[in-house]
């Protein structure tokens, strides 16, 4: 069973639509003990960092998370904001904690404001190399982004690349840790295929 973590932070159910349509067993829950049975994680969110991060902390969730994904061995699976929290700290709001699953900061996008609107909303080329989220995806094939930070990484870890004006991490993995800057349940064929190989490939 895949558990999509429910901060109460953006259309989480859209996530759980594009699951519907593959056929894959999931429930949407803020519940620790579902988290902490589930197969594999999935962790969507839209909004400020700042605030997703009180939330992590209040409910207990911040702690309920690590332990599934670092001591249990849940794959995890974060979508926009929720890759973003994956990161140690967030710049979004004030300077606050996220996951600490990867070596990395969040930080307003770099794109010239004058020549490139923010937040970054639209389908762009996604660039990728020997990153396993990718099986059977074209590297320059268009996913749909709604974003005004990105993740700088300060460890090595598997990557996407696009460019918005910048080049920008579209995509993470690191072994059983992996995100997606766009969101894969609204971009198409290609995002549900994606989302498959979380599912059916990934450790």
């Amino acid at each position: 069973m895949i558990a999509i973590i429910d901060l109460k932070l953006g259309n989480v159910k859209s996530v759980g639509n594009a699951l519907t349509y593959l056929k894959i067993k999931h429930v949407l829950t803020s519940d620790h003990e579902q988290i902490k049975n589930a197969t594999k994680l999935i962790f969507p969110g839209v909004g400020s960092f700042n605030e997703a991060s009180k939330r992590l902390q209040s409910t207990g969730m911040r702690e309920c998370i690590r332990n599934a994904v670092l001591i249990l061995g849940k794959p995890i699976l974060g979508i926009c904001l929720g890759m973003q929290l994956l990161a140690d700290y967030g710049e979004e709001g004030g300077e606050s904690q996220g996951l600490g699953l990867i070596n990395a900061r969040v930080s307003r996008l770099r794109s010239d404001p004058e020549k490139y609107r923010l937040p970054h909303i639209g389908w762009n080329d996604v660039e990728h190399d020997e990153v396993e989220l990718f099986n059977g995806i074209n590297s320059g094939t268009c996913f749909y982004f709604v974003h005004s930070y990105e993740m700088v990484l300060n460890e090595p870890c598997n990557k996407a690349i696009c460019n918005y004006g910048v080049d920008f991490i579209a995509a993470v993995q690191k072994g059983h840790i992996c995100g997606t800057q766009f969101h894969p349940e609204k971009s198409r064929e290609m995002g549900l295929k994606l989302l498959s190989n979380f599912v059916e490939k990934v450790i």
